[in-house]
């Protein structure tokens, strides 16, 4: 994704010849690479598998304690 970024800023900063406007775009591209660059933009890949990491387990609990209840309700 990084050089994504960084071929997305070059476009912009050469099509702020025509158009200034554009400019501000590449400084908001550039701002995106450093922030990625440094690791914040990772936090929500993170977050997503820590999410399905919970859900798993809360499945397994869930099928878990039906399964411990049943036996134990067969053996009283």
């Amino acid at each position: 994704m990084f050089p994504l970024l960084l071929v997305s800023f070059l476009l912009t900063v050469a099509a702020g010849f025509v158009n200034p406007m554009w400019w501000l775009a590449s400084a908001v591209l550039l701002y995106l690479a450093v922030r990625y660059r440094q690791g914040y933009l990772s936090y929500d890949a993170e977050y997503r598998a820590y999410r399905e990491r919970r859900i798993r387990q809360d499945r397994y609990d869930r099928r878990y304690r039906a399964e411990r209840g049943n036996r134990a309700a067969k053996g009283k």
